[in-house]
């Protein structure tokens, strides 16, 4: 039996199969994201030569915010309203309405991939026999793993 565990900050390679095979869907549901993740697993435990993982995702918020307004600052905010696209200097209805559309666009790709996220957390993984799941709202997976080493 391997020593070896794998320590899995969940968010990166949920981010790499979105933009992989996220688009993938089976009888009109989205499974890109489960497909993409589990295979990437699959992978590790194979090069790691290992069945002992440890996945922490993302929680709700981030508790760094609070005690640092300066995390994750410098990161170019996306236009979220139309006020926002009104005043930048380009056509304002020709702007509006693309940002509405890419707002909607957004909202929809999002819905699927946390339905896809919270479905591998809750249900699959733990159907597949892996009992170290984790994720605590506030917290990111880096600092949950920080915990658990």
């Amino acid at each position: 039996m391997s020593k070896t565990w794998l320590l899995i900050d969940c968010n990166n390679l949920l981010h790499r199969a979105w933009h992989t095979v996220g688009k993938l869907e089976h009888n009109d549901q989205p499974t890109g994201v489960i497909f993409g993740f589990l295979k990437q697993i699959k992978s590790l435990q194979s090069r790691f030569q290992t069945r002992q993982v440890a996945f922490a995702f993302e929680g709700k918020g981030s508790k760094r915010r609070e005690v640092s307004k300066a995390y994750k600052a410098r990161r170019k905010p996306e236009p979220r309203s139309c006020d926002d696209c009104l005043f930048n200097g380009n056509d304002p209805v020709t702007q509006c309405r693309e940002c509405m559309e890419s707002d909607n666009r957004d909202r929809a790709e999002y819905e699927a991939f946390t339905v896809q996220v919270e479905a591998l957390k809750r249900k699959h993984l733990p159907a597949m026999g892996h009992k170290n799941v984790f994720w605590e709202d506030g917290f990111e997976a880096d600092d949950v793993l920080g915990t658990i080493v």
